[in-house]
């Protein structure tokens, strides 16, 4: 047989994704997108951002960052990116979190861009994307987790794309060769963009970039020890396009190492928990929507789990049969040396380090944390489904049109269920400062910076005028000081563990007046509430 065959066998049938359709598949995306932002309240991550984004001149910014330590030090480039936004569409919850929108597109463009030569699996993989319930989630968030998306987009398509057979072509007759010239340098720019990209928005993104970086080289490595050279590219571009991330790596590594003190004192760590683990394939896989709320998990996470199995087994069932399907595919143990290698270095190695960092830091694996994997899942869940639909049982067609179905079920449960909705700062922080208005005297056992952004005077010792800001106190604090009159309480596991201010409440006559989301207010008996606008 000649060496040419195998190259026939494999050749697209299709022409590639025309631009027509890649801009419609953009254009529904955002549309999309822009349904699951919500103008909910921001909540305690959100709030450390916006401190910063609404800081009046970078030097004030910064000084806002310092302050207020954590993650939030560690995010440079995102909080750059933020805080030029926020001067553009000012300071609505809708309007900052549409920041997102710009990292979605991208991330969007990246499948629809490097698979187009495979114009279902691009546009499956586009369509998971899109009613993803994780990416809904973060997509309501002004955090940095779509641009991490956006990054880590480009470079799994990148990955996948290049992981395919030498001999198999990556160019249609209908289309420019991937390594011409031009779109040699647009796709090294991107790549190289997206890395500078992953790289400053957090210290986890460094990790998550080397992973990537490493399995890129891994394939350029052996992609050129085999047969046919002709698809390589140029080397002196490749090297020329590492040096520039190295320095970049090496300037941003300083700065890592430079606010790592203060970002290690603002972290709140909840010690490391085995339990994270399968919910980061709980809330990757989809379910997040059809389950319990983030405050009945915090309560019991098997009682609730279990009250949500009737919502919960529609989706599993599919997932399941997605599994089945895969292990009934013939070519499953076929796969090249290299291709597993590469996804190995792009996606075990990151997790393995991040998960061994985390565990000797004593913080809890949460999905944000992986992020940059996400792009990964969809990818392999679109394939499967490109898989299914094509072929010619009813039953693998049917499972594979239902499990976006069931994803976009999840994402608008997520969106609207009065379960799944954010801390209600906003009313909270309102109910505060009316209060203090009336000279009443306020404790705010809840994150100070969420008050903060929306105006309610908060300080972190007794200020006369101002509400007391307090976290984790004990009873010898709390005994002696000023009387209040209104009492402001949210996860008390994290903001009165001790039990302190519950008890000085039962001890002193107050009763819970209000229950917002993740809040109680309490008054003393026979006070009322002033009423405010949610």
């Amino acid at each position: 047989m000649s060496e040419s065959a195998p190259a026939e066998q494999v050749a697209p049938a299709h022409q590639p994704l025309s631009r027509a359709v890649m801009i419609a598949a953009l254009a529904a995306s955002l549309m999309v997108g822009g349904f699951a932002i919500s103008t909910q309240s921001y909540w305690i991550d959100e709030a450390t951002s916006l401190i910063v984004a609404m800081a009046s001149s970078p030097a004030e910014a910064w000084k806002y960052a310092q302050a207020v330590g954590g993650s939030t030090i560690q995010m440079p480039l995102y909080h750059v990116y933020l805080y030029a936004w926020h001067k553009a569409f000012g300071n609505g919850e809708w309007a900052m979190r549409a920041s997102n929108l710009p990292w979605f597109f991208l991330a969007q463009l990246a499948f629809l861009v490097l698979l187009r030569s495979k114009p279902r699996l691009a546009l499956f993989t586009a369509l998971l994307a899109a009613v993803s319930p994780t990416v809904w989630m973060y997509l309501d968030e002004a955090r940095p987790y779509v641009m991490q998306y956006a990054a880590a987009c480009w470079f799994i398509a990148a990955i996948a794309r290049f992981s395919s057979p030498p001999h198999a072509p990556l160019a249609t007759p209908h289309s420019s060769p991937l390594f011409a010239t031009r779109e040699t340098s647009l796709l090294l720019f991107a790549l190289g963009f997206a890395t500078l990209i992953l790289l400053g928005s957090s210290l986890l993104g460094v990790v998550w970039s080397g992973g990537f970086l490493c399995a890129l080289l891994w394939l350029y490595v052996t992609r050129q020890a085999e047969p046919p050279h002709s698809t390589a590219l140029p080397a002196r571009r490749i090297w020329w396009a590492l040096a520039a991330m190295t320095l970049a790596a090496l300037l941003l590594a300083a700065y890592y190492v430079w606010t790592w003190a203060a970002a290690d004192r603002g972290y709140h760590r909840a010690g490391a928990s085995l339990v994270s683990l399968p919910y980061i394939a709980y809330d990757f896989l989809g379910f997040s929507g059809y389950g319990p709320g983030k405050i009945q998990l915090r309560s019991s996470i098997a009682g609730s789990l279990v009250q949500s199995l009737p919502a919960l087994l529609p989706l599993a069932v599919i997932i399941a049969a997605l599994g089945l399907f895969l292990i009934l595919q013939p070519g499953v143990r076929s796969i090249r040396q290299r291709t597993v290698v590469a996804w190995l270095l792009a996606l075990a190695l990151p997790t393995l380090v991040i998960l061994i960092t985390l565990f000797f830091s004593s913080y809890r694996p949460l999905p944000r944390h992986f992020i940059p994997a996400l792009p990964a899942v969809v990818l392999a869940l679109a394939s499967l489904l490109n898989l299914a639909f094509a072929q010619q049982r009813l039953v693998w067609r049917v499972v594979a049109l239902l499990l976006p179905v069931l994803w976009l079920g999840s994402a608008l449960n997520l969106r609207l269920r009065e379960a799944h909705s954010k801390d209600d700062y906003r009313t909270a922080a309102r109910l505060a400062a009316v209060a203090l208005a009336d000279n009443k005297e306020v404790w705010w056992a809840a994150d100070a910076a969420a008050a903060y952004i929306y105006l309610t005077p908060v300080a972190l010792e007794e200020v006369p005028g101002r509400a007391w800001a307090m976290q984790a106190p004990a009873w010898d604090d709390i005994r002696f000081k000023f009387p209040p009159r209104v009492i402001v309480m949210s996860k008390p596991d994290i903001y009165d563990p001790q039990g302190s201010v519950a008890r000085y409440a039962a001890e002193n006559r107050f009763i819970p007046a209000l229950e917002l989301q993740a809040f109680t207010i309490f008054t003393r008996e026979g006070e009322n509430l002033p009423s405010v606008t949610p």
